[in-house]
């Protein structure tokens, strides 16, 4: 009696430890174009939401695999995804960050005509 006890402890033990997990899996792919970058994931759901800021969007799932672009931006910023509407249990992924052109030093040398005089 005591290992049958012990058995089904661990087996729901078990049971609550795999649904802690986060149920998406992203990665972000930063592409040279610089405008936007694309994000691939697996989840066991029909649809992903993710969030930038205060919009929600959602992405349907193909065969378990999502995939959306998300723009490069001036600063950091954080990419929240989840498989519910409610964003519980989410996943996190950093936004690309755009690079600079030019720095500003050297664009006020190319442009500004008094300074090419100094």
């Amino acid at each position: 009696m005591r290992h049958v006890k012990l058995l089904f402890m661990i087996l729901g033990l078990t049971f609550i430890l795999t649904a802690c997990g986060n149920p998406v899996k992203a990665k972000l792919h930063e592409t040279n174009s610089g405008f936007n970058a694309k994000i691939t994931g697996k989840t066991k759901h029909k649809k992903v939401y993710w969030q930038i800021g205060d919009t929600i969007h959602t992405t349907k799932t193909t065969d378990d695999a999502f995939t959306f672009e998300v723009p490069y931006k001036a600063m950091q910023y954080r990419i929240t995804l989840a498989d519910n509407e409610e964003m519980r249990n989410p996943t996190y992924v950093e936004g690309p960050v755009a690079k600079e052109i030019v720095q500003w030093p050297n664009f006020i040398q190319i442009y500004n005509p008094i300074a090419q005089q100094k």
